[in-house]
């Protein structure tokens, strides 16, 4: 991922759901897909999956339809949302912006 000043971040936690069948990631895909290349470089869509297993299919079609940064994490040992959530945080640079969807 290239680091730009001023990212905007949104992390999505997925649990036993696939990348398809989310609502989440459904409404925010037709939010992200009128972006401009411009803009779509500000921002990264981290989809955390705490499933047992990871849904890179599903990743693949995502990745082809954003025009934004998308970074996958898998964790089929099912972290707590604190975990997920400071280990993102911790991550990210003094400027950025985090919005939490889960």
């Amino acid at each position: 991922m290239i680091k730009h000043d001023n990212m905007s971040h949104f992390l999505v936690v997925i649990y036993k759901i696939s990348l398809d069948d989310s609502p989440t990631i459904a409404s925010i895909s037709s939010y992200f897909n009128s972006f401009s290349d411009e803009k779509a470089k500000e921002i990264e869509l981290i989809i955390w999956d705490n499933s047992p297993r990871p849904d890179y299919s599903g990743l693949s079609k995502l990745e082809n339809i954003l025009p934004i940064n998308i970074r996958y994490v898998h964790t089929p040992e099912n972290k707590p949302l604190s975990v997920i959530y400071n280990s993102v945080a911790a991550g990210l640079d003094d400027n950025d912006y985090l919005t939490l969807l889960d």
